[in-house]
């Protein structure tokens, strides 16, 4: 399944796991914002405004509309004549993942830690 473009990063164009609000209204993956901050300075990525680490607020509204996504997701999945393992890790990997799989098997890039994925990141 595809992840909404409302469930995905706004630097990063991944999906979001701790999401943040802008109060320019932009969400972002707190980590990815930091980076961002951390490189570029307290500049808003996408407004070129004036945004800092303490400016953001956690997006609780995503949070939920993202769980309830899922559930629908999942519901959906397990509805249908055959589930695609692929999907499984789709729906896994806008959330946070504990165990469960043999490490270096075809979901540990699934379950890559956030921080792995910032270094892929050259802002």
């Amino acid at each position: 399944a595809n992840c909404p473009k409302e469930f995905l990063c706004e630097i990063s164009q991944r999906p979001l796991q701790d999401p943040v609000r802008s109060p320019y209204g932009n969400v972002f993956e707190r980590n990815i914002f930091k980076t961002w901050v951390n490189r570029n300075g307290s500049i808003c990525p996408i407004t070129g405004q004036p945004l800092g680490l303490t400016e953001v607020v956690r997006a609780d509204d995503v949070v939920e509309a993202m769980e309830k996504w899922k559930a629908e997701e999942s519901s959906k999945r397990n509805t249908s004549p055959a589930t695609s393992p692929t999907a499984d890790v789709a729906m896994r990997g806008s959330g946070n993942v504990s165990g469960g799989h043999e490490e270096g098997g075809a979901d540990a890039r699934a379950e890559r830690p956030a921080a792995a994925e910032e270094e892929l990141y050259d802002f």
